[in-house]
């Protein structure tokens, strides 16, 4: 596998911005693409440095984007740093640019882990026109509820969700996406895995209700003596590269 590291102005952000990226070292033609994403206090490196994401890769016609949000919760800022917009729609279009990559939905995945694993979530829900597929490992699912459970957190929620109210009715709500889904919209495929030690498992659990209520195609992974930890993601990433290798 070829690793990429690549800095570039993002018109979204308004400010220069990195990249990682993973190709394989022969393509047969152009490739599918899975955006994944970090969580929390992490960057674009923090795939490689803690799993063995490189080797899991081997053989497989996949390229795989791993972008740097900071602590934005791939949200667009009212500050004007667009993280959104750049995560779900400048990105592809950068990197297509770059390498051979398909555009077309069935060849482009989302996945992430904890707040990654919300962004990939919120991204796969309101451009479901693009994205097949959505993995969400460890996702924080309700973001209201964590506002709720964390007061000492409440300049940074506003300062990316403005109130709590604001929050609820919103396309950053993920409960109010799928409650509210336009019959006319393709239902992206959602995947979720979480430990069952893990502080968001009962919030996955009551969002994977509610796909199914809804008739989503889901699948839910609930691990038990697994908790938020590298070992668990370094575990279930695996199963995130066979699945997308076994759909193409």
């Amino acid at each position: 596998m070829a690793d990429l590291a690549i800095s570039f102005f993002s018109d979204s952000l308004k400010m220069k911005t990195s990249i990682k990226v993973l190709l394989p070292d022969h393509v047969d033609s152009s490739l599918s693409t899975l955006i994944l994403l970090h969580g929390m206090g992490d960057d674009e490196n923090s795939w490689m440095e803690n799993t063995s994401l490189l080797r899991y890769l081997s053989n497989k016609q996949l390229a795989v984007i791993m972008p740097r949000v900071d602590l934005s919760y791939y949200t667009n800022l009212s500050s004007g740093e667009k993280y959104f917009d750049y995560v779900s729609r400048e990105l592809m279009i950068k990197c297509s640019q770059w390498f051979p990559l398909k555009q077309d939905r069935e060849h482009c995945f989302i996945a992430g882990l904890s707040m990654g694993g919300y962004g990939a979530l919120k991204v796969a829900l309101n451009r479901s026109e693009k994205f097949s597929r959505c993995y969400a490992l460890s996702a924080v699912t309700n973001i209201v509820d964590q506002w709720r459970q964390h007061p000492e957190r409440d300049s940074w929620y506003r300062s990316l969700f403005v109130s709590q109210d604001e929050l609820s009715n919103s396309t950053n709500n993920l409960f109010s996406l799928v409650k509210n889904w336009p019959h006319s919209n393709q239902k992206p495929y959602i995947w979720q895995t979480c430990g069952q030690n893990d502080a968001f498992s009962q919030q996955n659990q009551l969002f994977h209700n509610l796909l199914v209520q809804e008739d989503f195609k889901t699948t839910s992974l609930s691990i038990a003596n697994e908790g938020h930890t590298w070992h668990f993601w370094d575990q279930q990433i695996q199963l995130v590269i066979n699945d997308i290798n076994n759909y193409l």
